[in-house]
Parts: structure tokens; sequence; C-alpha cells
């Protein structure tokens, strides 16, 4: 019997060493997550704080933007058009930053941010200024025949404008719906 008892003995301490084994490998992972996770807040909270920075820069530049003097000559009004044009003929790019946040992507956070929110910003603020410049001209240089011109021209690039054009385009299809089913009544019959 005592040589039984011995092996039991011996398999229960075997089996808690293994188990307290287990228990600090599990524990030591479980440590490691934890580092790694506060690791990736804080270099996350980092870019976060640069991207901030980044969007209050794009709105400093914006407010630059929209408080720009009026033109005071046809000429200044055509230059800042044209400058107006130019800018917004960019297209609307991701913040740098999104290619370091995106590196550090966690399956399990939910949260996403904007990368294109500073460059829409200004995007946004030069649209903002073309509108007002063309309304402007509109009635600051009412007599010059040529900038009344370039105003109807650019008039459909307006906020305004790109409501009515597409109004005009919902009443368009809808007059054509109208003509064919008028054509199907009238030869369907």
């Amino acid at each position: 019997m005592a040589l039984s008892d011995f092996l039991k003995e011996q398999a229960a301490s075997a089996l808690e060493h293994s188990r307290e084994e287990k228990s600090k490998r599990n524990e030591h992972e479980r440590e490691r997550k934890d580092a790694k996770r506060d690791d990736y807040r804080g270099r996350l909270d980092s870019l976060i704080d640069e991207f901030q920075e980044e969007v209050t820069q794009a709105q400093l530049q914006a407010e630059q933007i929209q408080n720009m003097e009026m033109p005071a000559t046809p000429e200044d009004f055509i230059r800042m058009l044209q400058e107006c044009e130019r800018e917004l003929a960019k297209p609307v790019k991701e913040s740098a930053l999104a290619i370091r946040v995106k590196g550090l992507e966690d399956e399990d956070d939910d949260d996403t941010l904007d990368f294109e929110l500073p460059s829409q910003t200004i995007h946004d603020a030069w649209q903002y200024r073309f509108d007002v410049i063309l309304s402007y001209a509109k009635s600051a240089f009412a007599s010059d025949e040529s900038v009344q011109k370039i105003v109807k021209k650019n008039y459909y690039k307006t906020k305004k404008g790109k409501s009515v054009k597409a109004l005009l385009i919902v009443l368009g299809i809808l007059a054509l719906v109208a003509a064919v089913v008028s054509v199907g009544v009238l030869f369907g019959n």
C-alpha cells in the first residue's frame, strides 16, 4: 500500500506542478497582452493628438481662406476665381497619419477617424470662397459684361448651382418619363 500511496502522492504533486506552471504561463500571457494593449493605446493616443493638431491647423487655414478680402477689380476677381478653381481641382486626400494609425489598428477597436477631415475642411473653405466671390462679383461688377459671363459660366459649380442643376436633371427625367407614358397611352389603345 505504501507504494500505491507514494505513486498517488507523486501523481498529485506532478498534477499540481503542471497546474501551477499552466497558471504561470497564462498569467505571463495575460501580462504580455496587457502590456501590448497599453503600448498600443499610448501610441494611438499620441497619433490621435497629432491628428487633432492637423485638424486644428486645417480649420485655421480654412478660416484664413474664408476671410480673404473680396476682389476690388475684375482682374482681382478673375485671379481669385482661378485660384479657387485650382484648389478645388485638387483631390481630397487622407492625412499622412492614416497610414501610421492603420498600422496600429486593433481588431476590437470600432472607433474610426475620418482621415480626410483636414483636407475636406480646406476643400470646403475653397468651395465657400468660390461661392462667395461669384455671388459678390454678380453685384459688385454688374456692369462688367466679361465678369458676368464668367459668373454665369461658373454658376453651376457653386453649391446653390449644383442644387439647381440636380433639380433640373430630376425634372428633366420626370418630363421624359411623363412623355414616354403619354406616348404609351396614346399608342397603347
